[in-house]
Parts: C-alpha cells; sequence; structure tokens
C-alpha cells in the first residue's frame, strides 16, 4: 500500500501536492492509499476514506521513497517492485520531501480527477463572465529579503491584468490574498480600481482569519480561484494546485521567477 505518515508542515498547497503524488503513485500501481488527517481532508470527496484504521494497515515494513526513487530509470517498475515486499511512504519532512519537485514525474492521470472539493465548498461563478483570478502570496514571503526572490511583485500583475484585458472580453477579476496589509495586494486592489475593471474580493480574503493556510477557513477562496477560467499565478503552490484542481483552465506565470528557479529545481 502507499501511506502518507506525516503530512508536510508546509502549507495548504505543499500538503495538496503531497496527497496528489500518493494519489498517482497508489493509482498507477493499483494500490490502496491510507493518510494521516489533516484538516483540510473534510473538503476533498477522495479523501474520507484514506484515514489510518488499524485494521487495513498491513503488516509490511514501510520504505520511504526518496527523490532518487522517481528520477530512475524505469521508477514506475522500480515503485513496482518495492511494492510487492514494502509499504510505500510518501515522506513529509526531511532531503527526500517529496512535493513539487516530483510533481511532473509522477503526473500519469489528471489531477482534477482524482482529488474535487466537496459539493458544499464548490464556488459557483457566472459563466457569463471570463473570470480571472489573481493570486497574491504575502505572508511569509513579504518580509523576506530580496522579496523578488519569492513574491511577484506589482508591476507583473500590473501586465498580467494588462494582457487579459488586451486578450479578452467581459471579464471579471478576483484577487485572493493570504496577507491584505501587503502592499502588492493594496497596489492591485487600486489598480483594477483606476482601470475601471470588475472585481471582487475572495471571500477569505474579505474576511480574513488567523492560521489562514493549516486550516480549512480559507477555502472559499481555493475553491473560487479552482473555477476560474485563468489565473494569475503567484509563487505559491496554493495558486499552483487550484490551477490543476477543478476547472480546466489559462495561467499566466511570471517568466523571470520560473527562468531563475527551473535550473536548479
Amino acid at each position: 500500500m502507499i501511506k502518507i505518515n506525516k503530512i508536510t508542515s508546509g502549507r495548504f498547497g505543499n500538503r495538496v501536492l503531497q496527497v496528489l503524488n500518493g494519489l498517482q503513485i497508489a493509482k498507477k500501481l493499483s494500490l490502496p492509499l491510507y493518510c494521516v488527517s489533516w484538516p483540510a481532508m473534510s473538503v476533498f470527496n477522495e479523501l474520507e476514506n484514506l484515514k489510518f484504521r488499524e485494521s487495513n494497515i498491513n503488516i509490511k515494513k514501510d520504505y520511504q521513497l526518496s527523490i532518487s526513487d522517481i528520477k530512475k530509470n524505469n521508477f514506475w517498475e522500480h515503485l513496482k517492485n518495492l511494492s510487492k515486499e514494502k509499504n510505500l511512504v510518501i515522506p513529509g519532512v526531511g532531503r527526500n520531501l517529496m512535493i513539487h519537485n516530483v510533481f511532473l514525474d509522477l503526473l500519469d492521470s489528471d489531477p482534477s480527477k482524482l482529488l474535487t472539493l466537496k459539493d458544499e465548498f464548490k464556488t459557483c461563478l457566472d459563466d457569463s463572465k471570463f473570470n480571472v483570478g489573481i493570486h497574491i502570496r504575502g505572508d511569509d514571503v513579504a518580509s523576506k529579503s530580496p522579496r523578488e526572490s519569492t513574491a511577484h511583485l506589482t508591476d507583473y500583475y500590473k501586465r498580467a491584468i494588462k494582457a487579459t484585458v488586451n486578450n479578452f472580453d467581459n471579464l471579471k477579476f478576483y484577487i485572493c490574498t493570504d496577507d491584505i496589509n501587503w502592499k502588492v495586494f493594496k497596489n492591485v486592489r487600486n489598480y483594477l480600481t483606476e482601470e475601471k475593471l470588475s472585481w471582487s474580493l475572495g471571500e477569505a480574503t474579505l474576511s480574513p482569519v488567523d492560521n489562514w493556510s493549516r486550516n480549512v477557513s480559507h477555502i472559499s477562496d481555493f475553491s473560487l480561484l479552482t473555477e476560474c477560467d485563468m489565473l494569475i499565478s503567484s509563487s505559491s503552490t496554493y495558486c499552483i494546485c487550484a490551477a490543476v484542481l477543478g476547472k480546466s483552465k489559462k495561467v499566466i506565470h511570471s517568466k523571470k521567477w520560473i527562468d531563475r528557479n527551473i535550473p536548479g529545481d
């Protein structure tokens, strides 16, 4: 079987990616996946039955998968052979934390079919509009220096908004952020107003709460982003997960940020 013995201490997006990696491996190898409990399990259809139960954990020894296992040639055959003797564990901590760095390697099935929000958490947007979600990552990157290393700054968002306006009609923008005090959020909000564009704040952005990405209080913003026609993305795995789940969509990202990060990953 496939197991997640410890959910990553990272925030919501990293946790979703860890679970998606487990789901990809489990589906490919036709094995069950079991996962320790974490708050957002309750919002996804597929996760309720993945919780550990002593009666359904087999007696095989655990083998903690590493990035090197996934980077092997013919790694699916390698994992299949390992699984005959061991439970395969998706690590949540340490040097071999398997999250975004192996996500594309493991991409064998459409993520939006593997993980779906329950109906009570889904957001319905006006289909007559071209709905554009703007995610602005502040909080854990807003105080870091140099900020450009992880945060997308105001100029990026302005250029992305302009490109969207120039290429699509009947637009409605939605801003979602974990940090309403971050100057980039304020700048983008003011820019949309100055340009007389139609925009709203995500429900969780409008009524922020503490512990924003470790419980489920933010899920209305995540759900909104999953149902947009386009995302203007941040450097956050929160937005990346919203991009691959829910509705099929277009994504704008910072080429500068991607060019800087891909060579090292």
